[in-house]
């Protein structure tokens, strides 16, 4: 319910336990196959062609008697014979034109058009990053009327960013940040030290900050900033026998019910040292405080006791 994890990919393809299991039941034909099912709307379709096609018989079969009929009425009313050269054109002609009657009426590529029509409209909804799995969906989609949403995650995008910032008994805009470099250098360590988001590469070749989205936006900070937010995030997972690195010595992920994220960090340069760092809620983080930075006490000291940070 709460909580991060990591996962090991063991093994990917033909090599899973899964893909063993088909190959032994039903061979390596059926490996790596998306299982086919046919939808409700395509079930019609198919019913639907079954019909048309069944009546398409009966309308060619009756349009080769009439015609057959039409073609003697030609032959006896007319100077010419029954092996003539023109009767047997005559008579290829009216068969032809039964052929593509049946031929035309019945629908054997519907199914497949409409199919085919479907997996474009999941391709082009695939852009708008509307991902479907199955085309049953899609279906169901199609006939919906009213759609009752939450705002959260559903109808936002989800990007935040950081636009103002309280600190020292004061609030700033971000761009308009003021206060000297030691709270500065603390803030920015305990929000690399208190982060689950992660840097990673884009097509262009610049990292940029992945995860949550409040996490996300913190880290957009740092970086607009002209932090190093890379080389940071590095240092706080190096761990190097016989140095002085960071240790993580606890870690209390964020859930609902605590409303915040807590970690502690064995400092590098003061090992001594251990910095506990809370991100959450202000109704559930500001009643711990004892203490707080402000315009008589800017050097990043504390003059409460039991947390350094």
């Amino acid at each position: 319910m709460t909580g991060t994890g990591k996962a090991v990919v063991l093994a990917v393809g033909k090599h899973t336990l899964k893909e063993k299991e088909i190959r032994a039941d039903g061979g390596a034909q059926n490996s790596l196959r998306i299982e086919e099912q046919e939808t409700p709307f395509q079930a019609k379709l198919r019913v639907l062609a079954e019909i048309i096609g069944l009546y398409a018989y009966y309308i060619c079969f009756t349009s080769l008697i009439l015609f057959g009929i039409v073609w003697l009425i030609f032959v006896m009313v007319s100077d010419y014979g029954l092996v003539d050269s023109w009767s047997i054109q005559r008579a290829i002609d009216l068969a032809s034109t039964a052929i593509a009657l049946l031929v035309v009426c019945i629908p054997e590529g519907m199914p497949l058009v409409i199919s085919m029509a479907m997996a474009f409209s999941v391709d082009n909804l695939k852009k708008e990053n509307l991902l479907i799995k199955n085309l049953d969906a899609l279906e169901t989609s199609g006939q919906v009327v009213d759609i009752l949403t939450g705002k959260t995650a559903t109808l936002t995008t989800g990007d935040m960013e950081v636009s103002r910032i309280h600190v020292i008994d004061q609030t700033f805009e971000i761009d308009s940040l003021q206060a000297n470099m030691e709270v500065l250098n603390t803030l920015s360590d305990c929000i690399i030290f208190n982060c689950d988001a992660h840097m990673q590469m884009d097509n262009k070749n610049d990292y940029k900050p992945v995860g949550s989205p409040v996490e996300v936006g913190l880290l957009k900070m740092l970086v607009n900033r002209g932090i190093a937010v890379q080389e940071k995030l590095n240092e706080r997972e190096r761990e190097v026998e016989g140095e002085n690195c960071y240790k993580l010595m606890s870690w209390i992920p964020f859930s609902s019910d605590r409303k915040r994220m807590t970690v502690a960090y064995r400092l590098r340069e003061n090992p001594d040292i251990v910095r506990v760092v809370v991100k959450g809620a202000p109704e559930s983080v500001i009643p711990m405080c004892s203490s707080k930075l402000d315009s008589f006490n800017q050097a990043g000291t504390f003059d409460g006791q039991g947390y350094d940070g």
